[in-house]
């Protein structure tokens, strides 16, 4: 997930990673996201953040789709279904 929001925010993620290495709080983060981030007018934003949220599994490339797999087995309760990308953070975070 964190290649999809990087791409779409246009953050170099060896510039991102570098910053966050030296300890930076999450305040600092997120000032750091602002200034780097492309500016974006706030429907686009939403837009983009509900398109995520509505992405099922097969929408997404074969590469992450292969790695969901194994993911989805190792840290998803058997008794739980995946139906859309974001189910698994929700799953896995106990928000559902």
């Amino acid at each position: 997930m964190d290649q999809r929001w990087l791409k779409f925010a246009e953050i170099d993620y060896d510039a991102f990673r570098a910053f966050v290495a030296t300890g930076a709080t999450d305040a600092e983060i997120a000032t750091w996201i602002a200034e780097h981030a492309k500016k974006r007018p706030r429907a686009e934003i939403i837009a983009w953040n509900n398109k995520e949220r509505d992405l099922r599994l097969s929408d997404l490339p074969v590469e992450t789709q292969e790695y969901m797999e194994d993911y989805i087995t190792e840290f998803i309760p058997r008794n739980r279904v995946v139906y859309h990308w974001f189910d698994v953070y929700d799953l896995e975070e106990e928000r559902f």
